[in-house]
């Protein structure tokens, strides 16, 4: 059976650009360079057949701007004639992950929430968006 060839697409979603924006490593997100690197990766894993699972995935990825692995965790969406979308839905370090937390459900439940689901009257999280704001602008202020 001969290779049928196939376009991957990533979009990525609100939520991994939270993860990588305010939470992980605090700069704007090169989503242009992600995207091509992980349809890249897939286009090769398909290629050599080693995209087991398809359905749901984790890549490694290594991060210069903080000079250690992430994770990005990648799940299988619509298909449109040739074209495969895939969703990345979650970014966060290495060390965030383990087997343990994965098999509870734990991972599964942090990447179905959505930014939307977030509550309003949440101080926490208000304040951490205020300061994020706070340090954006200090940073161009400064340029």
């Amino acid at each position: 059976m001969g290779y049928i060839y196939q376009i991957n697409k990533i979009i990525i979603t609100a939520e991994a650009e939270f993860d990588y924006e305010k939470d992980l490593i605090r700069m704007r997100m090169p989503k242009n360079e992600i995207k091509k690197e992980l349809e890249e990766y897939i286009d090769n894993m398909r290629l050599n057949d080693k995209l087991q699972c398809d359905r749901y995935f984790r890549v490694k990825y290594y991060c210069e701007k903080i000079d250690q692995y992430i994770l990005f965790y990648i799940y299988k969406a619509e298909k449109f004639g040739t074209m495969q979308i895939y969703r990345l839905c979650g970014v966060s370090s290495i060390y965030d992950w383990n087997e343990a937390i994965e098999e509870d459900g734990k991972i599964r439940n942090w990447l179905e929430t959505r930014i939307e689901d977030l509550p309003d009257d949440d101080w926490v999280v208000s304040l951490r968006c205020r300061q994020e704001e706070q340090k954006k602008l200090m940073e161009n202020y400064d340029k």
